[in-house]
């Protein structure tokens, strides 16, 4: 899977995040193929030094030659980082 990210500092305490992948699977023996594609949109807050707030929106996709088996989705995902 090849991805691409970019983040930039939007204040000292503030950090934005951008993620684009894409990747490829060939099945051997079959004609199936698949494409999986996503992005996602992140913010950390730094909160102090020790304690940061992550926040993170995903959208998946995933296309294939094969019937019934290409989906969407969408992930949100929060968490919280403790560092000493």
């Amino acid at each position: 899977m090849s991805i691409r990210r970019c983040a930039r500092w939007l204040r000292r305490w503030l950090i934005a995040t951008v993620k684009v992948g894409v990747g490829f699977d060939q099945y051997v023996g079959q004609s199936r193929n698949d494409v999986r594609n996503f992005v996602s949109g992140g913010i950390t807050y730094k909160m102090t030094r020790e304690v940061w707030l992550k926040g993170e929106v995903r959208q998946d996709w995933m296309r294939s030659t094969a019937t019934g088996v290409d989906y969407n989705a969408t992930s949100f995902l929060l968490g919280l980082k403790l560092q000493r």
